[in-house]
């Protein structure tokens, strides 16, 4: 899928006259004065959430976004390829203490996309245990300084975030559409139960490459609002309903920022993700796994799920009706439950 954007990005820019929308991205701390947003996320240290400041046209309305663009938190951590970067995540503490014996679950975006991703699920998850939506090195908010940001650089980033923020406790990694990718790879190395969302784990690397003149157009075309309007149409089932000037926009936004179109050529340049690998191995290990499946997905293929399940036996395979490619979007409720119902599985 992700050859096919690129290359038709890339002649569709040769032709394109649609101006991208208007964005001005800031971020404010209390204790900084407001600056470029890369330059706060690479340069400072926070000990408070930051506000993402946004003059937008259309402008977002969504309760769901507004209740976290004021709460992008940053963990600074040193990593295989890095001796220090800055991940950012969405969090937000339950009400009372979840039980020791919970875990702790990690939840990863699909390409090029953030942590904004889980806005609808993760306030619904977030009473029951710790959860973490995290940027993905390279995509979302996260710092954008690095010279690369390979398959190994989001990897070892998520690792080692996690490593840090709680260290020796359970996790429980889900991913969703090519986050999916990284939760395989982390589950399979880490040995943790695992949680896909509509995932990718059938198709390596990134396919041929073309010109990187070519490619470095495609890549500036994935910021325009006419192809995000149209992956928006081909995410969900209920267009009417999710596919919003408002979603549209939301996706976009990190899109504005400088480094970000680097660090999509970097990723693409690394080859991509393994997932058909990792696949075998976590189906070698054995942790409960927990596959959730939009029944009228249209962006991956729709025997993935059988795919699944015949690779790793032990997986339990759940459908969503009325559901597209974004469970955790469209149908955020059912998600939950079927989410909390696989942890406290853990548990018996």
């Amino acid at each position: 899928m992700l050859k096919s954007i690129v290359v038709l990005a890339a002649v569709a820019l040769l032709l394109d006259h649609v101006a991208p929308f208007s964005t001005r991205t800031i971020v404010q701390n209390p204790t900084h004065q407001s600056r470029s947003f890369s330059r706060v996320l690479s340069a400072a240290k926070f000990d408070q959430p930051c506000t993402l400041e946004l003059d937008t046209d259309p402008p977002i309305t969504d309760p769901d976004y507004k209740r976290f663009s004021n709460a992008i938190q940053h963990l600074e951590v040193s990593t295989q390829t890095s001796p220090s970067t800055t991940i950012t995540y969405l969090h937000t503490p339950p009400p009372t203490p979840p039980q020791p014996s919970k875990p702790i679950l990690i939840l990863l975006h699909g390409f090029d996309s953030s942590s904004l991703e889980y806005r609808r699920l993760l306030p619904l998850l977030s009473p029951h245990l710790l959860t973490y939506a995290v940027d993905i090195p390279g995509w979302g908010f996260g710092d954008l300084t690095l010279p690369s940001y390979s398959s190994l650089s989001k990897i070892s980033g998520i690792k080692s975030f996690v490593k840090k923020l709680h260290p020796g406790k359970k996790i429980v990694f889900c991913g969703a559409s090519l986050g999916g990718a990284i939760a395989l790879n982390l589950s399979a190395i880490l040995r943790t139960p695992l949680i896909l969302l509509d995932a990718q784990g059938f198709t390596d690397g990134v396919g041929p490459q073309p010109p990187s003149f070519l490619l470095g157009f495609g890549v500036e075309i994935l910021k325009k609002r006419w192809l995000r309007k149209y992956a928006n149409i081909l995410s969900y089932f209920d267009t009417k309903k999710y596919a919003t000037d408002d979603a549209i926009t939301i996706g976009c936004l990190h899109t504005r920022r400088p480094g970000w179109k680097a660090g999509i050529l970097t990723f693409i340049e690394s080859g991509g993700f393994t997932p058909t690998v990792d696949v075998q191995r976590v189906a070698d290990n054995k942790e409960p796994t927990l596959i959730l499946w939009g029944e009228d997905d249209e962006v991956l293929p729709k025997d993935f799920p059988r795919m699944f399940k015949e690779k790793i036996e032990h997986a339990e395979v759940k459908y969503l009706k009325e559901c597209g490619h974004v469970p955790h979007l469209e149908k955020s409720e059912e998600t939950k439950e079927l989410i909390l119902d696989f942890i406290n599985s853990l548990e018996q």
